[in-house]
């Protein structure tokens, strides 16, 4: 709900769990103001989301910052549906 709250678009976590999760981003304003501006794209554009999600597993597991790597495998802007973001501790 915070990401929807400051604009950015509507967050999924499908799962989430200590050591990996997996998200999705229904809509993503980053993503749809690219490609109303640019076009579409043939690689992810979305830096804000993987640092914010790898800061919401951090937060949540209680783990420092950077423990996350996220990983955007599908994404709006190259044409997918939606973005779903694959998330594992490092």
């Amino acid at each position: 709900e915070y990401y929807s709250a400051l604009g950015l678009g509507k967050m999924k976590f499908i799962f989430a769990g200590d050591f990996s999760g997996e998200v999705v981003l229904e809509s993503s304003h980053v993503d749809e103001g690219w490609i109303k501006k640019w076009g579409k794209f043939d690689k992810p554009v979305n830096y804000i989301t993987v640092g914010f999600i790898s800061a919401v597993f951090a937060a949540v597991f209680n783990k420092p910052t950077r423990s996350y790597s996220v990983t955007e495998r599908e994404s709006i802007v190259c044409g997918a549906p939606v973005s779903r973001f694959a998330v594992v501790a490092l």
